[in-house]
């Protein structure tokens, strides 16, 4: 019996009678799927070409540099190679990826449009659900969805009206932009080992994507393989190079050398807005219960504006049953009118018997007896070389 071909057991073609049925709603959206996740690994890998140019000595030779202030280089192209303003900025951080990682992710941090988007003036009352037109890809290590990023209304101000005769054309600049971008956040591993992560932005047409409002002109802008780029650093350990990648079409009639600025301005502010993010959520992890004093109470910190360290606001027990540290005894009340059952120098547990009243001027203080013994032998030894050094 002869095999069966593949032709064979295929569905017939379908006869002229009988047309062919219409594609689906389901086809159009899995190729416009596809079409996007083409889209994004094209980004992908220029924005990581883009990145090794910027941190490698080896490829300098496909950037020019423009400026370095404040510890940002920013590069351009060669004019040879691109005619775009696209701007790349190179800065380091001295973070773990894991919490770099969780400040860009939207899914983690629901503000972290403030650091992906700070010169846009999002509005920080509108829901990320709101931001979020559509979800193609949720993993755990990568995710794709199309955000729309609009300026908040009460940035501008409230303006004032005038008569006809006044009315002029609002300015160009003065415009307020919005962007329907492809957001594109990956984890990326590289040939040596290295780990980083990656968020790509590139514009789109969107069906469900808002008209731009005519009520205060706002005109739909373009960003243009742009992102953040954040590896490891092959030479420092512990330091993680960042690039920030921006090239910015502002439309209405702009010009290049003000798309080219518009560009420059993001990758600072970018740059800027991480680094204030990390250093400042590394300020709020500084805890005093690592120190020998503080390592059986918890603390409850408010966060202060500015890159200081947090001020200690109550300290309470960790249990409610106390035992003394040296006798185990259970401590029920404390006694009125005295220091509290508490060593003011290792914050233990002590109990009256176990502990003795330390006066420093007026005021009177509990310790415990080893470390009543400690500081009554550092005073003895300090009242002893005193006299030899006086020679009385």
């Amino acid at each position: 019996m002869p095999l069966t071909t593949i032709q064979e057991l295929a569905y017939p073609p379908p006869t002229a009678t009988a047309p062919a049925p219409p594609p689906r709603q389901q086809d159009d959206d899995d190729d416009t799927h596809l079409a996007l996740l083409r889209v994004v690994d094209h980004n992908a890998a220029r924005l990581i070409a883009q990145a090794a140019a910027a941190t490698e000595p080896s490829h300098a030779p496909l950037l020019r540099l423009r400026k370095e202030t404040d510890g940002v280089a920013l590069f351009v192209p060669r004019e040879a190679q691109r005619r775009r303003a696209r701007v790349a900025g190179l800065s380091h951080l001295y973070a773990p990826l894991q919490d770099v990682q969780q400040l860009l992710d939207p899914r983690v941090n629901a503000m972290s449009h403030r650091v992906l988007h700070p010169s846009l003036h999002t509005d920080p009352e509108t829901p990320l659900s709101a931001r979020t037109l559509g979800v193609i890809l949720d993993f755990a290590d990568e995710l794709l969805a199309i955000q729309h990023v609009a300026p908040a209304p009460h940035r501008h101000g409230r303006r004032r009206r005038r008569s006809p005769a006044e009315q002029v054309p609002t300015p160009r600049l003065s415009r307020p932009r919005d962007f329907v971008v492809l957001e594109h956040q990956r984890a990326v591993h590289c040939a040596d080992g290295r780990r980083g992560w990656l968020v790509s932005f590139h514009s789109v047409a969107w069906a469900k994507c808002p008209s731009p409002s005519r009520a205060d002109a706002t005109v739909r802008g373009s960003l243009y393989c742009s992102g953040v780029v954040v590896l490891e650093s092959a030479t420092h350990v512990g330091r993680l190079d960042v690039v920030v990648v921006a090239e910015i079409n502002a439309k209405g009639g702009t010009s290049q050398q003000l798309n080219r600025w518009l560009s420059e301005r993001r990758v600072v502010n970018v740059l800027a807005a991480l680094t204030h993010t990390v250093e400042r959520h590394a300020a709020q992890r500084l805890s005093l219960l690592s120190s020998r004093i503080f390592e059986s109470v918890h603390r409850r910190v408010q966060a202060l504006p500015s890159l200081m360290m947090e001020t200690l606001t109550s300290i309470h027990d960790d249990d409610a049953d106390r035992c003394c540290v040296t006798c185990c005894v259970a401590i029920d009340d404390e006694p009125h009118d005295a220091p509290p059952l508490r060593c003011r120098k290792c914050a233990e547990s002590v109990c009256v018997g176990c502990s003795s009243r330390w006066r420093i001027g007026s005021k009177e203080i509990r310790l415990c007896m080893e470390c009543w013994a400690d500081v009554t032998l550092n005073r003895c030894v300090d009242d002893e070389q005193d006299t030899r050094a006086f020679g009385t």
